[in-house]
C-alpha cells in the first residue's frame, strides 16, 4: 500500500512540475531569487499567492528514496498543491505541527495539528534534483513554500449572515442610506438618498475578504449604478460609477449604532462569560471583566482556555486594555496595541460579541478571542456595607449544618423582601416582631458543587445551613483529585478538584453524586455555586436596645 501511495505522489509531483516548467516558458513573468543552497528559485508575480486546505504531510523512506515528504493543500476549487519539503519556509509556525504523529512501524496514528485548516500560501519554484523518484540525474522545476500565514478569524465572522443598516456619503456630498441583508455569499437591499423618498433596490455578491459588488436596479429593474467596495468592521468603503463604468464617484458608509439598549456606560461593568462542551470532548470556556466604563472607554481583562481532546492540548490566551468606544456608535468599542492589530467590542443587551484581527501574540494559534458571545454574570455585592430597615422574625437555637454547630439564629425581613440569618445572637429575644435598623455585609464562604457533566441548571439549590444563600450558578471545568467522605454527615465530604491551571481546590455537595470511574477519567463542567454568608456589624448597637 505505501508504495501505491508513494507512485502515485511521484506521478503527480512529475505531472505538477512540468505543468510550472511549460507555464514558464509560456511567458508568465518570473523573478529570479537566491536560494538557501546557491539555486535559483523562480517565483510567478502573476500566479504565486494561493489560499488553500492543508491536507496533510506524506513522508516515505526507502533504501533507494530515502526521506521524501510531500505537503498536500487543495485550493477552492479542488486542485491539489504538493510541496516537496526541502526549502518549504513555514514563517512564523512550527513545521513539527504540519507532521502526522507515528508509530514505531511507521504507521499514522495521529494526523498533523493543521489538518483541515485554511491558509494563505505564497510559493514559488525550486530547479533543483528530482529527489522523490529515486533518481535525482537531472534538475527539474519544483514547488516550494516561501510563507504562509493561517487565515484568521476576520473573514469567518464575515462570512456570517446579517442584516445591518448604514449611512453615509457619495463623493462626500449626497448623503445616502444604506439597507443591506446578507445571505452566505449574496447581498440584497436598498438605499435612498436623504433628500429624497424613493428608494433604489441593490443586489450583489461579497467574497470572503470582504469585497462587495452591488447593483443598483431602477424601476424596471435595469441596472443603473454600481458600487464596488470592501467591508472593514462597521464600514464600506469604496467606488460607486453609472452602469456604463463612467462618472467614477468614491462613497463612504458607517453601520448605524444600535439602539439605546445598547449603549455602553457604567451599567456594562461587570464580569462576562462564555462556556461550551462539543461531541467529541473538546470544551472551553472565558471571561471578560469591564472595568472602570464611561461614554469614551472601559479597562477590560480577558481570560480564554480552550481543550483539544483529539491533541490532548490546551490552548490558554489573555489581555487587558483600555477600550475606545467608536466615534458614532455607542454600541462598539476598540482596542489595539503593537501586537493586536485590532480587538472590536459589540454590545447588546448583556452580551458582548468579539471580533478580532491579528491577536495570536495574546492566545497563541490554537484559540482565539472571538469564538463565542460572552454573557454578563449577575453578581451580588461581596463585602461591602449595607444598611436597611428590617423586621425582626425569631431569635431561637439552631443546628447550623454541615458544621453541626449549634446556636441562637435571628431571622429578619428587610425592606426589600430578602430573608437574613445572623448568628450567635444570644439574649436578643426581646427584638422579635420590631422594625430595626441592620449594617451588615455579605462574605463568601465554601463552593458547591450543584451538577456534573452540565452546561446549564435551573433547579432549586439546595443548602442545609439556613444563614447562607447561593450566587448564580457557574460553569467550571474541573477533574476530581480525591473524594474525602466524612464518617457522619455526608453533606461535610470534600471534592478534591483539579482546575484548568493546576491548582487545587475543595468543593463541597448537596446533589453531585460521587462517581470516581467518570470525574477522575478527564475535565468535565460543573455547575459551581459560592455559599453567602450575611454578617451582622452592627450588633453592639442593637444591643442598646435590650432591656
Amino acid at each position: 500500500m505505501k508504495k501505491i501511495i508513494l507512485a502515485l505522489i511521484i506521478t503527480y509531483t512529475a505531472g505538477m512540475m512540468h505543468s510550472c516548467d511549460e507555464k514558464d516558458k509560456s511567458g508568465t513573468s518570473t523573478t529570479n531569487i537566491e536560494g538557501a543552497d546557491g539555486g535559483d528559485h523562480k517565483i510567478s508575480k502573476n500566479d504565486n499567492t494561493i489560499v488553500a486546505t492543508f491536507k496533510g504531510k506524506y513522508k516515505v523512506g526507502s533504501e533507494h528514496v530515502g526521506d521524501c515528504a510531500v505537503f498536500l493543500f487543495e485550493d477552492s476549487n479542488g486542485k491539489t498543491w504538493d510541496f516537496i519539503s526541502g526549502d518549504n519556509n513555514f514563517g512564523k509556525y512550527n513545521s513539527d505541527d504540519f507532521e502526522p504523529v507515528y508509530n514505531d512501524h511507521y504507521e499514522e496514528i495521529k494526523s498533523s495539528k493543521y489538518m483541515g485548516e485554511k491558509f494563505e500560501i505564497i510559493w514559488g519554484t525550486e530547479l533543483t534534483y528530482p529527489m522523490c523518484d529515486g533518481e535525482g540525474n537531472e534538475k527539474d522545476l519544483y514547488p516550494f513554500i516561501m510563507n504562509l500565514k493561517l487565515i484568521d478569524k476576520r473573514e469567518t465572522v464575515q462570512k456570517k449572515n446579517f442584516n445591518r443598516s448604514y449611512h453615509g456619503t457619495i463623493h462626500d456630498k449626497y448623503e445616502i442610506e444604506m439597507n443591506l441583508t446578507r445571505k452566505g455569499d449574496e447581498l440584497s437591499g436598498s438605499y435612498k438618498y436623504k433628500s429624497q423618498n424613493t428608494s433604489l433596490s441593490i443586489k450583489g455578491v461579497i467574497d470572503e475578504k470582504g469585497n462587495l459588488t452591488l447593483h443598483e436596479l431602477n424601476e424596471k429593474g435595469d441596472v443603473s449604478g454600481l458600487f464596488k467596495g470592501t467591508v472593514e468592521h462597521n464600514q464600506i468603503k469604496g467606488v460607486w460609477s453609472k452602469s456604463d463604468g463612467s462618472k467614477l464617484m468614491s462613497f463612504k458608509l458607517i453601520e448605524n449604532g444600535d439602539s439605546p439598549t445598547g449603549n455602553i456606560s457604567s451599567s456594562r461593568n461587570g464580569t462576562y462569560k462564555y462556556s461550551f462542551e462539543r461531541d467529541n470532548g473538546n470544551f472551553g470556556d472565558g471571561s471578560l471583566i469591564i472595568e472602570e466604563s464611561s461614554a469614551e472607554s472601559f479597562k477590560f481583562t480577558i481570560e480564554i482556555y480552550y481543550n483539544d481532546e483529539v491533541y490532548d492540548e490546551g490552548y490558554s490566551g489573555g489581555i487587558s486594555g483600555i477600550a475606545k468606544v467608536s466615534a458614532g456608535h455607542t454600541n462598539k468599542a476598540r482596542y489595539s496595541d503593537e501586537y493586536c492589530e485590532d480587538l472590536e467590542f459589540t454590545f447588546s443587551g448583556n452580551t458582548i460579541s468579539l471580533g478580532e484581527l491579528n491577536c495570536e501574540f495574546y492566545h497563541g494559534m490554537g484559540i482565539w478571542f472571538d469564538n463565542y458571545d460572552f454573557k454578563k454574570v449577575d453578581e451580588q455585592v461581596i463585602n461591602e456595607s449595607t444598611t436597611t430597615k428590617a423586621t425582626v422574625l425569631s431569635v431561637r437555637e439552631e443546628l447550623i449544618m454541615p458544621i453541626d454547630y449549634l446556636t441562637t439564629a435571628m431571622t429578619v425581613k428587610t425592606a426589600a423582601n430578602d430573608t437574613l440569618v445572623f448568628l450567635d445572637m444570644f439574649g436578643f429575644d426581646e427584638l422579635v416582631n420590631q422594625e430595626i435598623t441592620i449594617q451588615y455585609k455579605l462574605t463568601s464562604g465554601t463552593k458547591l458543587l450543584v451538577c456534573f457533566d452540565c452546561t446549564s441548571y435551573s433547579e432549586k439549590i439546595k443548602l442545609w445551613d439556613i444563614t447562607s444563600f447561593p450566587t448564580d450558578v457557574v460553569f467550571e471545568y474541573l477533574r476530581l483529585k480525591e473524594y474525602v467522605q466524612d464518617p457522619y454527615i455526608e453533606a461535610a465530604s470534600t471534592f478534591r478538584m483539579i482546575k484548568k491551571d493546576g491548582t487545587v481546590e475543595e468543593f463541597y455537595s448537596n446533589d453531585v453524586q460521587y462517581d470516581s470511574l467518570k470525574m477522575k477519567t478527564k475535565f468535565y463542567s460543573y455547575g459551581v455555586v459560592t455559599k453567602l454568608y450575611p454578617e451582622l456589624e452592627n450588633q453592639e448597637d442593637l444591643a442598646k436596645l435590650l432591656k
